[in-house]
């Protein structure tokens, strides 16, 4: 195993020192740190054997004939990468290694470099699955439910970008058809949020669409769509044949009013999770202290703005909440940030009176029980997306891991 200049046997890494007519030498790569002065000479006629003794690391050596296991090692190496499309290029090559080249293979090999498997890899599964990335999610193993013929894949949107330099708008969808049978229900509750960290590379966010499945009382992830732009035409595709009695949201524009338009009926409340969070990072870019933001989010202080009569948050409800800060800043013996309290209020009218409708956080007057546990069931999903990916894995490996936690709702109660 190894290049022109590297050679690797029994787990030992050769560099090549000199050669000659009659042979080449490679010397232990650890020689300079270790001083080992163990050396591999390979002749023209490939034959080879080892001078001196690794003091690197004792291990028995033996001299021989040079073996070519080339075609093996292709075979081996197509084999990993059509029956498991989904595991990485290099644990496909430390397979390979370990079988060609593990610390019991006594024969010096003449085999494929680390480079050659995972070229080969690529080549193989571009050939088998097609060149384009998007269409290999299309066509089996991927567009199935796993060890089964139901379809998993659902949709593929193509929308061109008016500037023809630009890359297209695409929007992929996947679904269990078994989970797709809880959006029949009249008057279902969704609940529609996107995570960013868990996305491949080349799309923007994930768009998840949970159900509250009241037969077992579980919020179930039933799509998950991957948008390469986050816009309302990213959004409109996602709810064909819905009647919810409401939606609950991210607090993102486009995402709100794509919502709006598609289901007029409905009720649709921004999640209240969001709404801390967004405020909660407005109050650290305003540089506000840490005692007068956690001042500000403890409960019934700035929240009290999302159940009192709408009609009364501005300006009798901020005037109370402006007032429970000083007093409670008194108490606390924490200093009041005047100045940055004023820019924060600016920003909450124009946000939060001005762009958004005022009933999208404010819940007064909304009985249904749905709304008091909006922060909870996405956003434990997320956590629980981000904790099976690193960030922007492949798609090929997201495409799987959603298949397998997408069918297992269980837990989310």
């Amino acid at each position: 195993r190894g290049s022109k200049t590297i050679k690797i046997y029994k787990g030992f890494r050769y560099c090549k020192n000199w050669y000659s007519k009659k042979h080449i030498a490679y010397r232990c790569s650890t020689s300079k740190t270790s001083g080992c002065k163990a050396t591999l000479k390979v002749t023209p006629a490939a034959v080879w054997w080892v001078e001196g003794e690794h003091t690197c690391r004792p291990v028995p050596v033996l001299n021989g004939q040079l073996n070519d296991e080339t075609d093996a090692m292709k075979r081996t190496t197509d084999q990993l990468a059509t029956q498991n499309p989904t595991m990485p290029e290099g644990d496909i090559w430390e397979q390979v290694c370990e079988a060609f080249y593990g610390p019991d293979r006594e024969e010096l090999l003449d085999g494929l470099t680390e480079e050659q498997v995972i070229g080969r890899i690529r080549r193989i599964r571009r050939r088998y699955y097609g060149g384009d990335i998007h269409g290999v999610v299309e066509v089996p193993p991927f567009s199935k439910v796993k060890d089964s013929a139901i379809p998993f894949f659902r949709f593929h949107l193509v929308t061109a970008h008016p500037d023809p330099k630009k890359a297209p708008s695409r929007v992929l969808g996947w679904a269990h058809p078994a989970l797709k049978e809880l959006l029949l229900y009249n008057s279902v509750s969704l609940f529609l949020d996107g995570t960013f960290r868990s996305v491949p590379r080349g799309f923007r966010q994930c768009l998840i669409l949970m159900v509250d499945d009241p037969a077992r009382n579980l919020f179930t992830p039933v799509y998950f769509v991957l948008c390469t732009p986050c816009t309302t035409i990213s959004y409109r595709d996602t709810g064909k044949k819905l009647n919810p009695a409401e939606i609950v949201c991210d607090f993102e524009f486009s995402l709100i009013s794509s919502v709006q338009t598609r289901f007029q009926n409905a009720e649709v409340v921004g999640c209240f999770f969001h709404f801390k969070q967004a405020i909660r990072r407005r109050l650290k870019d305003e540089r506000i202290s840490d005692d007068e933001v956690t001042i500000a989010m403890e409960s019934g202080v700035l929240d009290i703005l999302t159940v009192i009569d709408p009609d009364l948050v501005d300006p009798k409800g901020i005037a109370w909440v402006k007032q429970e800060i000083k007093q409670r800043c008194i108490a606390n013996n924490c200093p009041y940030s005047r100045r940055e309290w004023k820019s924060f209020w600016v920003y909450f009218r124009k946000t939060w009176l001005e762009r958004y409708y005022i009933t999208e956080w404010n819940v007064f007057g909304i009985t249904n029980t749905i709304v008091a546990r909006t922060n909870n069931p996405l956003e434990r999903f997320n956590r629980e997306m981000n904790a099976a990916f690193k960030p922007h894995p492949k798609l090929r490996h997201f495409v799987s891991t959603i298949e397998t936690i997408g069918g297992n709702p269980g837990s989310r109660k």
